[in-house]
């Protein structure tokens, strides 16, 4: 029994249970790894304190706090890979679009969740629409609203999620969208976004076809669509 405990004792002690890295690695399930590497490059050096402790004296739910204190993070998950690793798998928040305020410099990530994420440099960001306007960052509500209408864009077609480019909004009108390359305008107003969509859907599908660019759609009408040119009242 004695050399077992004495035997016990060394192999914890072993050097070779020493934790030489605390592996940040991207999770299978993620879509998008695009801030991954920045997420990485921040918890590499939060993790560098465990580096030479002895892999059972490390607190994984104080890795899993560490993790999930950083906004970016949706998900963690944390486990010992012995001999002398700590593993933990990032599931980044997926941005369903991205906020320009006063800097157009930099962009916000909107989390599907409607939460704000810690900007990036604008040659960072996902390619996902720009939600224009200070008043994006910091009235949730409307955020979620816009999150509303995103959600029920289609994945084809003419006027599809891939395409919008910009989200504008004002007290007035509602939410107007943006579309690359065409230019066209989509206003929706402030509700009943699928039925106002499916409707615009057909106009931009016919106005492109006839190459006719540059137009603005008002959807916003209960039994119309109003096509206009840009610059008209």
């Amino acid at each position: 029994m004695s050399a077992l405990l004495v035997g016990g004792y060394f192999i914890a002690e072993s050097p070779i249970l020493t934790v030489d890295t605390v592996k940040v690695e991207l999770a299978d399930e993620a879509s998008t790894g695009f801030s991954f590497q920045k997420i990485k490059e921040t918890l590499d050096i939060r993790f560098k304190k465990f580096s030479g402790r002895q892999v059972w004296q490390i607190d994984l739910e104080n890795i899993f706090d560490i993790a999930k204190n950083d906004l970016r993070v949706q998900k963690a998950r944390v486990k010992r890979q012995l001999p002398n690793t700590i593993e933990i798998e990032i599931l980044p928040h997926t941005a369903i679009a991205n906020i320009m305020g006063s800097s157009s410099d930099r962009l916000f990530p909107m989390a599907r969740d409607g939460d704000v994420l810690p900007p990036v440099p604008t040659i960072e960001a996902s390619d996902a629409p720009i939600l224009r306007g200070e008043k994006f960052i910091s009235d949730k509500t409307l955020r979620l609203q816009a999150l509303d209408m995103l959600l029920a864009l289609s994945e084809n077609g003419h006027l599809s999620y891939r395409l919008v480019s910009e989200v504008n909004y004002d007290k007035k009108n509602g939410f107007k969208l943006i579309l690359s390359p065409s230019g066209i305008e989509v206003w929706l107003g402030f509700e009943d976004y699928p039925r106002r969509l499916s409707k615009a859907d057909r106009v931009v599908s016919y106005l492109i076809n006839e190459k006719m660019n540059g137009r603005v759609i008002d959807a916003r009408y209960s039994k119309k669509v109003v096509v206009k040119l840009r610059n008209e009242p």
